[in-house]
């Protein structure tokens, strides 16, 4: 019964990584920008700003090419996340510099 439960909970999980829904991606976003914010308040770790870079990088790639599979549906508000994002990987690569 556990692993039943297990797979199900994984398969959610893996399909709701997968979806750029426009709550989805504000929450994911969100996310995102709430780990970059405690990154800030130390003293920045090499390793943390590398995985978030890596984090930033693999959500702005997934919704371009989400964008691009879906491209008749209404995904305009992409737009904005993808801007953002872009925005905060080059930060974390100028922090790296």
């Amino acid at each position: 019964m556990k692993r039943v439960i297990s797979l199900v909970f994984l398969v959610m999980l893996i399909s709701s990584c997968s979806s750029y829904t426009p709550k989805s991606a504000e929450a994911r976003y969100n996310k995102l920008s709430n780990k970059m914010d405690k990154l800030m308040d130390d003293v920045i770790e090499e390793k943390k700003r590398a995985e978030l870079e890596k984090d930033f990088t693999k959500f702005n790639k997934g919704m371009v090419e989400y964008k691009k599979k879906n491209a008749d549906e209404d995904v305009d508000y992409l737009d904005n996340y993808i801007k953002k994002t872009n925005i905060k990987i080059q930060y974390l690569r100028d922090l790296r510099d």
